[in-house]
């Protein structure tokens, strides 16, 4: 496959760039939960995403997404979205029925952060510019 390979992986990538995602924080008693995720080449705390998937709407797709991540069960209702940019609508929630747990492989563990003691240096960059003020509201 050698060069044929090589180009099939850029352009996924390129497709995966492109699609939507959604992105939620579960919150609990002034505490963020964070998943602690092995992307390979670095470890970051964030909270639970995953793409949209066919013709799901992005709250469908919080639901599955928490399931499928952390076995926990969300009701759309209960979302509220906080913002959107060019690949990702973000939601938080309050309620959650189930305990958390890693369900993937490449989740390392579950941590419940208190808010203004999120570990910044460990997250995305760039997520204390708009993650912060966004849970303020």
């Amino acid at each position: 496959m050698g060069q044929n390979r090589k180009a099939y992986f850029t352009q996924k990538t390129r497709l995966n760039r492109m699609r939507k995602a959604v992105l939620v924080f579960l919150q609990r008693e002034g505490q963020l939960l964070l998943l602690d995720t092995d992307y390979g080449h670095k470890r970051v705390w964030n909270g639970v995403s995953g793409y949209i998937d066919g013709d799901e709407t992005p709250e469908q797709a919080v639901v599955r997404e928490v399931k499928e991540e952390i076995g926990v069960d969300i009701d759309e209702q209960d979302l509220t979205q906080k913002g959107e940019n060019e690949f990702f609508t973000i939601f938080t929630t309050t309620s959650w029925l189930g305990e958390p747990k890693p369900m993937e492989e490449d989740i390392k563990e579950l941590k419940l952060f208190k808010i203004d003691e999120l570990p910044w240096g460990q997250m995305h960059e760039g997520n204390k510019e708009w993650l912060y003020p966004m849970l303020s509201t």
